[in-house]
């Protein structure tokens, strides 16, 4: 798997420049996912080529790379020209605060994106925050992990407002239905709750049919789908920052059968919810 944040800190932020396409730091020898921090990178110059389970898409120069928890993926280089990325990992705790301040919603799309196109002015600019979140990690002042939870917050939004469709020929950005998006903010706040499509329904005005089609047309998930990666984003949080047991973890972010916890958790991140804690903590 990408190697894990060192010593539990909130970021670790690094520069590859690579020769002939050879470095162990960042070319992948095996597919792996990231499940105990979040990634975003800039490539200044160079190509690679990511495999996964879920496609496979190129990497170029001025893309800003994510991706998204889990997913298993493979990264090969694709050209002989240098290349040179800045790569920022960061912790649970920091994401949690950008979905604080964005939304979850907003959050997961751009994660779920993979990658971000944008016009060559805006690729300085993007660049320029990069390289600025770096030299701040070098420095390592009392105020660093502020400054760069600040300028990580400000570049997501950023590349939000600014990035170009993958096609650039389609019509892009079909707004996100405003009620359905209640419903998402609903669901973050309430996710230890009983929700199912009924009291949804009820509680916003639609019949289980048209919420149902809607809902998959405005978020590319069914409603019991997202509902359970909103809990299991959330039960990854306890289990890597509390001692709190499976059972209580599980029962907190509204599992109601600890087996069925553990299925879903072992589904969406290929390891049982103990395994992963051993893992973070070794």
């Amino acid at each position: 798997m990408p190697r894990p944040i060192k010593d539990n800190k909130n970021f670790e932020i690094s520069r590859s420049i690579v020769y002939n396409g050879k470095d162990n730091n960042f070319h992948m020898a095996s597919m792996s996912a990231c499940t105990d921090h979040f990634e975003i990178g800039f490539l200044i110059s160079g190509s690679h080529h990511v495999y996964s389970t879920d496609g496979e898409w190129d990497i170029l120069r001025g893309y800003v790379g994510t991706m998204p928890l889990g997913l298993q993926h493979q990264t090969f280089y694709s050209s002989n020209e240098v290349h040179n990325g800045i790569l920022i990992k960061y912790s649970f705790n920091i994401a949690d605060y950008i979905k604080s301040e964005i939304s979850t919603v907003a959050f997961n799309r751009f994660y779920n994106e993979k990658y971000h196109i944008l016009n060559q002015e805006d690729q300085h600019i993007v660049q320029n925050i990069f390289e600025q979140m770096l030299t701040e990690y070098n420095i390592n002042s009392s105020y660093t992990d502020s400054k760069l939870k600040a300028l990580l917050t400000y570049l997501i939004v950023f590349v939000i407002e600014h990035q170009l469709p993958h096609d650039i020929n389609c019509n892009y950005a079909k707004k996100i239905n405003k009620t359905i998006n209640d419903v998402m903010r609903y669901i973050d706040s309430n996710y230890k709750n009983d929700i199912n499509v009924n009291n949804i329904c009820k509680t916003f005005g639609f019949s289980p049919a048209h919420f149902s089609r809607l809902f998959k047309q405005n978020t590319g998930e069914v409603f019991s789908r997202y509902l359970t990666k909103v809990r299991l984003e959330h039960a990854i949080v306890l289990l890597s920052n509390t001692d709190k047991s499976i059972d209580e973890i599980a029962y907190e972010c509204g599992f109601n059968s600890i087996s069925y916890f553990s299925y879903a958790f072992k589904k969406e991140f290929l390891v049982s919810p103990l395994k992963y804690r051993i893992r973070i903590n070794d």
